[in-house]
């Protein structure tokens, strides 16, 4: 019976067998140098095929942890899975901390923009490089077609340029006001840490006291007027820190009331 491997056909096999015998020949009159090879050529094959199987098992379990970050999963948000993973995550101690918010929205959010950004500053500064670099013959293809577009729009570049700026800038003020999740400590309850983007797009934690949280509810007659309030100002502040949150995503309303101090009756902090 031939037994046949991924990647190495019986006739591979034979050759490999034909190069041993060789090399025994070899050690046998005292060559240590092309056993050395021997041995390196053996450790090559095991190496690589050792190397394959790995990664092909780490980029699948990659691609199912995108899959799983990226959709929506069945298990509801507090499960003990995303629990214990935004703990070690975030770097909080679950002896000392609970956790009583998770947007698992606001986290792809987060990681969507945290790579766009890079992204279109490589891009932008490609462009400028490409542009005051090189003379129109020698650029990329895509750098010539964009300056050409903006040659035909002429002044009328201005307004796609301050809609996608305007649109950015909002979008960026809405990644920063999104709040990802809150812990409430377990033996003080009226201390919470809140992670949320800090102005410079990292991830930040603060500590606060509940007597510096304030919730705001933004009224106006104008529906799109009040979207607009609410996505730059937020509804919840904190000290002198403005913040967005869905009241659906607490454990549960009392967590929120108490937080915001519309009641003074702490919740329990224990998990079911």
């Amino acid at each position: 019976r031939t037994t046949r491997f991924a990647g190495y056909s019986p006739t591979t096999f034979s050759s490999w067998r034909n190069f041993d015998d060789g090399v025994d020949r070899r050690i046998e009159s005292g060559s240590i140098m092309v056993g050395l090879l021997r041995a390196l050529s053996r450790g090559g094959i095991v190496v690589r095929r050792w190397n394959g199987t790995q990664s092909n098992n780490g980029m699948h379990k990659a691609i199912e942890r995108i899959k799983e970050f990226f959709m929506s999963s069945d298990k509801e948000i507090f499960h003990a899975d995303f629990v214990k993973r935004a703990f070690r995550f975030d770097k909080m101690d679950s002896k000392q901390w609970m956790l009583i918010y998770r947007d698992e929205t606001a986290s792809r959010t987060f990681l969507i923009i945290s790579i766009s950004i890079p992204v279109v500053i490589v891009s932008s500064l490609f462009f400028l490089y490409d542009v005051t670099q090189h003379e129109q013959k020698e650029r990329t293809d895509i750098v010539k077609r964009l300056v050409g577009d903006a040659k035909q729009l002429g002044i009328f570049i201005v307004i796609p340029l301050l809609s996608a700026l305007l649109v950015t800038s909002l979008l960026l003020r809405v990644h920063s006001l999104r709040v990802l999740r809150i812990y409430q400590r377990r033996d003080h309850p009226e201390r919470f840490t809140v992670v949320a983007p800090s102005n410079l797009g990292n991830l930040t934690k603060r500590e606060f006291e509940r007597d510096l949280c304030i919730s705001s509810y933004i009224e106006h007659e104008n529906d799109l007027a009040r979207v607009g309030l609410l996505f730059t100002l937020g509804n919840l502040q904190i000290d002198r820190n403005r913040y967005l949150v869905d009241d659906d995503k607490f454990r549960a309303n009392i967590y929120r009331t108490y937080m915001v101090n519309e009641t003074s009756v702490p919740p329990r902090l224990i998990e079911k």
